[in-house]
């Protein structure tokens, strides 16, 4: 992946949320380009620094959408 989510400072309380839409983005602007890999969700965690459950709950949501496929 070419670029990697960061949290927010803003507040929202929710990461999932947060690398979620950053994922969406990067898919959306086309950054994040067809047959590109993400990073693995534990890389993901460890780097932002949240849980491997809060990294794959924001992995499954662009799954849900068919914007990523696993």
């Amino acid at each position: 992946m070419s670029a990697h989510p960061v949290l927010s400072t803003a507040d929202d309380g929710s990461p999932t949320l947060d690398i979620y839409r950053q994922l969406r983005g990067l898919i959306v602007s086309g950054q994040l380009g067809a047959n590109e890999r993400l990073p693995t969700v534990r890389q993901t965690a460890s780097e932002l620094g949240v849980a491997p459950g809060t990294a794959a709950k924001a992995y499954k949501m662009p799954e849900q959408e068919g914007l990523v496929v696993t």
